[in-house]
């Protein structure tokens, strides 16, 4: 959080770590008083047992990632950070999470395969292709319009799709 606003063209033109009012940087940095709301004493425990060496190190951390892009957009499901086979591990501890109404429905599907996994590289065979329609809404919650928008299709031809399928009708 403390690079918000920092990257070029963001914020006040790439303002400095700490020049934003609600920034805890400066406290963290040991540039400014640490408000009582704010314990900085786990994350300065991160790069050194003293804090003023920890404080030193924190604030050539935050430097050095200033130019390197944002992470946010890497970020699956909000609240993952890693690769598709890091979120396959945690899935199993994951479970739980999507029958739960309250956790945002991207929160709570994150574990879900992506739909270029599901679907691979190519969907020319079209009764494969339909039977992954059908896997891809009923067992992973991807709505008609994700898989539509996924595979260059109109929502309402995947809907047909579904249709189709669930009736029992073969129909590719």
């Amino acid at each position: 959080m403390p690079l918000c606003g920092v990257e070029p063209g963001a914020g006040e033109d790439g303002a400095p770590p700490g020049h934003y009012k609600w920034s805890s940087y400066r406290a963290t940095a040991g540039q400014g008083p640490v408000p009582t709301f704010l314990t900085p004493d786990w994350v300065l425990s991160q790069f050194g047992k003293r804090r003023t060496e920890a404080q030193r190190r924190y604030r050539r951390f935050v430097h050095q990632g200033a130019g390197e892009p944002s992470l946010w957009g890497a970020l699956k499901g909000q609240v993952l950070l890693g690769t598709e086979a890091f979120v396959h591990r945690i899935a199993r501890h994951l479970k739980g999470a999507q029958d739960i109404k309250e956790i945002p429905r991207r929160q709570r599907l994150v574990h879900r395969p992506s739909l270029s996994a599901l679907f691979g590289p190519t969907t020319e065979d079209r009764a494969r292709r339909n039977r992954q329609i059908r896997r891809a809404h009923l067992e992973h919650s991807y709505s008609l319009t994700e898989i539509g928008r996924h595979l260059d299709l109109h929502y309402s031809t995947v809907s047909k799709i579904m249709s189709s399928r669930l009736c029992g009708m073969s129909r590719s």
